[in-house]
């Protein structure tokens, strides 16, 4: 019988390659699934948001079945992207827990925003999974904002130096929701009008003092307070 003999160096490229074939295999197996993260069923209150009040977005957060991770909430915050200074974060929520997979989360976070219009802002979510890796998931989130305040037209013939003079301001509420409490003054007067409650679209003329300091020209400044449906206390001043 022939027996077929081979050199030294053909065992080790043998070798070397079965040890390749091997660790080819050890590296193929089944991929890790990622926590993913979802915002759902958003709702904003009130539900005629106000200039300067506060506004609350709430949005659920969903972490799927299908993660095999569990991930901690850091954090939920509304950012106004088309702010003229780049993305600028309105308000924030933290320290929300943690979530499994299936579990859903509902998460309210409370802002204000300075203009009247309509807002495309956006909701961030962001997280740790269990194995360390960041998570994060954003949703679309826009917002018609209203003038919070009543509009407010001063009429006067001139102040008297060191002396009260009547002040007409002729008050109007452009919202679409009551005002209660409206305390009009001058900036100078000693006394004030109130007004118990304006109706949405409803207009109210009142009568201040006001004194003048100086002889010459002078500004006149008018403040009125407020509360909003939602009992928050606000304040403007027109001049």
């Amino acid at each position: 019988m022939r027996s077929r003999l081979s050199s030294p160096g053909a065992r080790r490229s043998l070798a070397l390659s079965v040890l390749v074939a091997v660790s080819l295999v050890a590296a193929v197996g089944p991929a890790a699934a990622d926590a993913r993260l979802t915002l759902t069923d958003t709702t904003v209150a009130p539900a005629t948001p106000t200039v300067g009040a506060p506004i609350t977005a709430e949005t659920t957060l969903r972490l799927s079945a299908g993660s095999d991770t569990p991930m901690t909430v850091e954090e939920v915050r509304v950012v106004d992207p088309n702010a003229e200074d780049g993305e600028e974060t309105l308000g924030t929520a933290t320290d929300l827990g943690r979530l499994s997979p299936g579990e859903t989360l509902d998460v309210p976070v409370t802002f204000t925003v300075d203009e009247s219009g309509t807002h495309d802002l956006r909701l961030v979510a962001e997280g740790t999974g269990g194995d360390g890796g960041s998570v994060e998931a954003t949703r679309p989130l826009t917002v018609g904002v209203e003038r919070g305040g009543p509009q407010v037209d001063v009429e006067t013939d001139g102040l008297v130096a060191g002396a009260g003079s009547p002040v007409t301001a002729i008050v109007s509420n452009p919202t679409t929701a009551p005002l209660r409490d409206i305390a009009v003054s001058a900036e100078s007067g000693d006394d004030r009008a109130t007004i118990p409650t304006l109706a949405a679209g409803a207009t109210e003329t009142v009568n201040v003092t006001a004194t003048g300091e100086d002889v010459g020209e002078t500004t006149l400044t008018v403040t009125t307070a407020y509360t909003i449906p939602n009992g928050a206390r606000l304040a403007a001043q027109t001049t």
